[in-house]
């Protein structure tokens, strides 16, 4: 039954009175955004993603300065096994199998996966811990955990319910956290109970059917303990438990090396993209409105089935859909109302902090109004050389591309810049500038492509 708040209903009248935006903001990071003169009401079913009480974040004095924390998913403390997950799933199953598994199946014909989701790290929406305990909470990726197996000692123990556990010692400041071993669930049985801890980590395969696990064992080989070891071959449907880390509490700086260079304009533009750890590199791509990368851009998933015809050309179709903010087909579920960008869905904002943001289209209009433009090779990178007509200074933008599906377009010949501005009169595209030789112009795209970001700060913070 739909539950009503009245006082909830009567904000929205107001809301919708004054054209402002509703930001319902989701467990794992995500925020669907509405305009409120669409909004009839809201109800409630219920709330997910909230840290059960015990939950702690111990701090190890790691080099990256994730905590961890001190049990598992459904545990309620550090000795028991909690929760059992397939990878890129938020809720316990009943059977870990290909034939249940939610991103994928088995072609018992092509004998691989069909996978329907996911080829490159897991996207915050569908990440256990996210999902589960909410806050900044997720899972750890294959490096975090090597990192943890790096600066740790580690032993067995057997603790007082008779479970065994592997406990790692801080080598920094000799705090611990202790990891069951759980072993796994295969089909609907679980095994290896008390003799193999497997925690997913977020972080694909090299083989997408596979996700990288962490792997601690009591038995010996060749009169070694071995203690741990972080293996890619384990199908994404099996059960594991999920151990979460916290990132970092200050906001996320800018790279080394990032300058914000003052054209004499209403803006200064950062030296170098998103992503980049130099100015000639392209950096990251990313859709219209998201905040992280991924392995294959466009409306929905692209599943290759392995047949080609006789141009070489493999067919695909097309599954679950894999923007953000919805789909030309469905229609946008965020910013139809809202014509520009908001901090938490700006990937220069989320990525670098400090004042920088996504540039608006007015910021590219003047950008291309008071500045002589120019292009050239350096390295065997293509660029566009933008020099101030105001004091003579210049920015470099390299020509990268953008990205349709999994493939990289037109790298070194043309530049695609997001802007942080949306096109009111077709709420599926965004600005963004682009160059091509001596064209170069601002205009508008679809947002669900992979564009390089070029960040600007306020000239006067």
């Amino acid at each position: 039954m739909k539950r009503i708040i009245p006082f909830v209903a009567a904000v929205l009248v107001a809301l919708s009175a004054q054209a402002q935006t509703i930001n319902v903001h989701m467990t794992g990071g995500t925020t669907q955004k509405y305009d409120a003169s669409n909004v009839e009401y809201i109800d409630f079913t219920g709330s997910t993603g909230v840290t059960p009480a015990g939950v702690k974040e111990v701090d190890l004095g790691l080099p990256s300065g994730i905590k961890w924390a001190n049990m598992n998913i459904g545990a309620n403390n550090m000795k028991e096994y909690g929760s059992y997950f397939a990878w890129g799933e938020t809720e316990p199953s009943t059977d870990y199998a290909w034939s249940s598994y939610k991103w994928g199946s088995w072609n018992e014909n092509l004998k691989r996966a069909s996978l329907t989701k996911y080829n490159n790290a897991l996207n915050p929406e569908d990440d256990a811990a996210s999902a589960n305990w909410g806050g900044k909470w997720r899972m750890p990726t294959k490096d975090e955990f090597q990192e943890l197996i790096d600066n740790c000692d580690a032993q067995f123990e057997t603790l007082s319910n008779d479970s065994v556990v592997v406990k790692f010692t801080s080598k920094k400041n000799g705090k611990s956290i202790y990891l069951p071993l759980a072993g796994w669930f295969n089909g609907r049985h679980i095994t290896w109970e008390r003799q193999f801890g497997y925690y997913w980590t977020s972080t694909v395969g090299e083989n997408p059917m596979n996700a990288y696990t962490a792997c601690f064992t009591i038995e010996k080989y060749e009169d070694q303990d071995l203690i741990s070891v972080i293996s890619e071959g384990h199908r994404r449907p099996v059960g594991k438990p999920v151990r979460p880390v916290i990132g970092k509490d200050d906001e996320s700086p800018a790279p080394a090396g990032v300058e914000a260079v003052d054209l004499g304009l209403s803006v200064k533009w950062a030296n170098m993209n998103v992503g980049a750890s130099a100015p000639e590199a392209w950096g990251s791509y990313y859709a219209w409105g998201e905040t992280h990368t991924k392995e294959q851009y466009g409306w929905y998933y692209t599943v290759y089935t392995g047949e080609f015809d006789e141009l070489g050309n493999e067919s695909y179709y097309l599954t679950t859909p894999n923007y953000k903010w919805g789909t030309y087909k469905t229609g946008m579920t965020g910013y139809t109302g809202i014509t520009t960008l908001e901090a938490e869905d700006d990937a220069a904002t989320v990525n670098w902090g400090n004042g920088w943001r996504t540039p608006t289209k007015a910021d590219f209009k003047e950008l291309l109004k008071y500045t002589e433009y120019s292009t050239g090779t350096e390295g065997g990178v293509a660029y566009a050389k933008f020099t101030s007509k105001v004091n003579g200074k210049s920015i470099y933008l390299p020509a990268g591309g953008y990205y349709d599906g999994k493939s990289n377009k037109s790298v070194n010949v043309n530049g695609a810049y997001y802007s942080s501005t949306v096109n009111s009169d077709n709420f599926a595209k965004a600005f963004c500038l682009y160059f091509l030789a001596e064209e170069k112009g601002v205009a508008s795209h679809s947002r669900c492509m992979g564009f390089n970001i070029r960040p600007v700060k306020d000239a006067e913070k």
